[in-house]
């Protein structure tokens, strides 16, 4: 079993291999700011994490992060929304809660070759009117999944 605390890769962050902090185990790719790459969930929110490797295969891990949510000063926001997120003026947004995110992963070989599969999620929870009496508190469900396999060279 593993405790981490500080600031490192949300468990929403694909893994190649188990679940580990580690960026070379970490799915991000080549470019010179994964931020930019469509589709790939990128962040190093601060964070508790718990990881238990219940055997070779299967590893499990749940974390409790930061919820900050964080824009750019280029996007422009609507009035009632200027003061609900953070956009580098603001020293904190209306978060309910901490991001609970937990992650499940399997490793195996097959064929000789490795193959990794995962699935994480988290519930969101944020305040949209902190000042109003009927403060609404939006809840959704985010999962994501990656498999990763190990495909064999061709020759040309």
């Amino acid at each position: 079993m593993e405790v981490l605390g500080g600031q490192t890769w949300t468990l929403l962050t694909p893994n190649r291999v188990g679940i580990t902090p580690v960026s070379s185990n970490v799915f991000v790719t080549l470019g010179e700011d994964s931020n930019y790459m469509t589709g790939l969930i990128w962040g190093r929110p601060g964070q508790i994490r718990v990881t238990y490797h219940a055997d070779k295969n299967w590893t499990i891990a749940a974390a409790v992060e930061n919820p900050e949510q964080f824009v750019t000063t280029g996007v422009t926001l609507p009035v009632f929304a200027a003061t609900q997120v953070d956009n580098g003026a603001l020293s904190s947004t209306p978060n309910v809660r901490p991001d609970i995110t937990a992650k499940i992963a399997y490793d195996t070989q097959v064929s000789g070759k490795a193959l990794h599969f995962e699935l994480a999620a988290f519930p969101a929870s944020s305040a949209s009117h902190p000042r109003r009496a009927n403060t609404s508190t939006p809840k959704a469900w985010a999962a994501t999944s990656t498999p990763a396999w190990n495909w064999p060279r061709t020759s040309a």
